[in-house]
């Protein structure tokens, strides 16, 4: 007989990154603990529980007022302590790339321009990738879907119009730069169906077994109807995401050890062609910052989603600034920075260990290159201890 406080085999070894805590990861993420093959759970979410969340979410009145990830980090190696439990409190888009990978991704999200946020990181990494979702204003739904990377496959923009583009809820300055998303309103066992649905579809990937969606395929049942149904994707040619999953060459130097300059000839100029420039997909470098009341404008160079709250603070009046979208880069090179700027530190400029920057020649060839990937270092690029790991956007261990 198996105890509930010990795994189901020796040294549990398989990884899961979870991305939301909410209607449907908080149920989740107990599942994953029982099935006893998983030996470390990445959990990812930006928001706290609120009192609201007590009537739809797995949570208890003690937990309101905590961040999502740490609460459920935390209970997970209470209940199975053979887990390494890590927890990342920062908004999806903003976690380095590396942070992502594991033997599987499940996205517990509520928008689509959140589960593009996600879906990005996991096909440049190769991963198979489980999407729940739930639906409870046209019916009572929950769906699952599977997306592996691959020639032939479908991906989560290739079933996009440009209508849904077009509706993408978009960061706005007066939340700093968050995603506002419209709450989905789910009861909890609509939540925690489309949870065991996932979790059942995790076990299939996970163990190898027959019978589990394949790449590209969703299943989606109505529980007000008792409808059931299952359907294939098409891949889209016209697809607006290009499908690649990049072939990314660690490098031992994390963000603070190397140089803008050192990192726009981390390609090569005989491979890739020529100058070099250097970007972090789907993070822009902003470069000028003006106040909100006085107007006051400072020069800076720092990526988007890692602006500090110091650097949104007018020196002036004390108010907040916002970034000029006209003057923001989408990437970088030697002729478009100040010959000293070549000398600062990736760090200096919101770089992260994991984070995998790309740099493209003028020839269009292009490489990825993660930052602080070498020899010897720990699957988050830190050390553990006692087996939990959990850490703050800025960094702070808890």
């Amino acid at each position: 007989m198996i105890r509930p406080d010990e795994p189901t085999e020796a040294a549990p070894t398989r990884t899961v990154t979870v991305v939301g805590a909410g209607n449907i990861g908080s149920f989740l993420i107990p599942l994953l603990g029982r099935m006893g093959r998983i030996g470390h759970v990445t959990i990812i979410d930006r928001d706290v529980y609120e009192q609201k969340n007590l009537t739809v979410q797995d949570i208890s009145g003690g937990d309101v007022g905590k961040p999502k990830a740490e609460v459920q980090a935390r209970r997970l190696k209470r209940l199975f302590p053979w887990v390494e439990a890590e927890a990342i409190v920062a908004s999806a888009a903003d976690v380095p790339l590396g942070r992502y990978r594991s033997d599987l991704l499940l996205m517990c999200l509520d928008s689509k321009a959140a589960r593009q946020d996600v879906h990005r990181p996991g096909y440049r990494l190769g991963m198979v990738m489980i999407d729940a979702g739930v639906n409870a204003t046209a019916g009572m739904l929950a769906r699952v879907t599977v997306y592996v990377p691959g020639p032939g496959s479908a991906c989560l923009e290739c079933g996009w119009s440009q209508r849904d583009y077009d509706a993408l809820e978009q960061a706005r300055p007066c939340l700093d730069g968050r995603i506002e998303a419209t709450p989905t309103n789910s009861p909890s066992c609509l939540g925690a169906l489309a949870a065991s649905l996932q979790a059942i579809e995790a076990g299939k990937h996970l163990n190898g077994e027959a019978g589990g969606l394949s790449g590209g395929q969703e299943v989606v049942l109505d529980v007000q109807s008792q409808a059931h149904c299952v359907t294939a994707l098409r891949p889209d040619p016209a697809c607006r995401f290009d499908h690649q999953v990049w072939e990314i060459e660690p490098i031992r130097p994390g963000a603070g050890q190397i140089t803008l300059g050192e990192a726009m000839d981390l390609g090569g100029a005989d491979r890739l062609g020529g100058p070099a420039t250097i970007e972090l997909e789907g993070q822009p470098f902003v470069r000028t910052l003006q106040c909100t009341e006085c107007g006051q404008v400072r020069l800076t160079l720092r990526l988007l989603g890692r602006l500090r709250l110091s650097d949104r603070r007018c020196r002036r009046c004390g108010r907040k600034m916002t970034p000029l979208g006209a003057d923001m880069a989408g990437r970088l090179g030697r002729a478009s920075v100040a010959r000293r700027t070549l000398d600062k530190s990736l760090k200096s400029i919101g770089f992260e260990d994991g984070d995998v920057l790309t740099v493209m020649g003028r020839s269009g060839a292009a490489g990825h290159f993660e930052l602080g990937g070498g020899p010897g270092r720990t699957r988050d690029g830190n050390c553990r201890q006692n087996g939990q790991k959990e850490r703050h956007r800025d960094g702070r261990n808890l």
